[in-house]
């Protein structure tokens, strides 16, 4: 099923010029605008956000490294006859660390503004799709990577939160103790 879709998607490559273009730069750069939303919320008033997702983003990128060095799957573009949009080294493929950026990024982005989160949700989703548009990922590398960063930045998220609550309706008397 895996590599039927991987065919089925990167069978349009090579069809519209306009279109491999755009795959192109979002698979190189779309990840990018993710990182630098995140990176800019650390100078506003959501700070906090900002750091919640550099620290989910480094945490999901590090997972991602370990899952890479022990599934050691090779990109479709080694195993398989694909129509490949843009050179690139081979390197493990599973799980993809451009979909960590972006499905981590998406989550803690709807938690600051749900607009913003949504327009991330449909950057996120262009993203992954244009890696395996150009053929560099399977389907499943691109889903696990949206999974990791995005269970990795929810949790995050869930734990700032609770830790926020826990700090807010604490007695002041009780949090000092003589």
């Amino acid at each position: 099923m895996d590599l039927f879709l991987l065919e089925q998607i990167n069978k349009r490559a090579h069809q519209f010029d306009w279109l491999d273009a755009v795959m192109r730069f979002l698979s190189s750069f779309g990840y990018i605008a993710a990182i630098l939303v995140i990176l800019g919320l650390l100078f506003t008033k959501k700070r906090s956000f900002g750091v919640i997702g550099v620290v989910s983003l480094l945490l999901g990128l590090g997972i991602n490294y370990i899952v890479k060095i022990i599934v050691d799957r090779p990109q479709p573009f080694i195993t398989h006859d694909v129509t490949l949009l843009m050179e690139r080294t081979a390197s493990p493929t599973f799980p993809s660390d451009q979909a960590v950026i972006v499905g981590g990024s998406a989550v803690i982005l709807f938690f600051v503004h749900r607009k913003l989160g949504v327009a991330a949700s449909i950057l996120a989703f262009l993203v992954v799709f244009s890696r395996i548009f150009v053929g560099h990922h399977y389907p499943t590398d691109v889903v696990a990577g949206v999974l990791v960063g995005s269970i990795i930045a929810g949790t995050a998220l869930k734990w700032w939160s609770k830790r926020q609550r826990r700090s807010r309706f604490t007695p002041s008397s009780a949090r000092h103790f003589p």
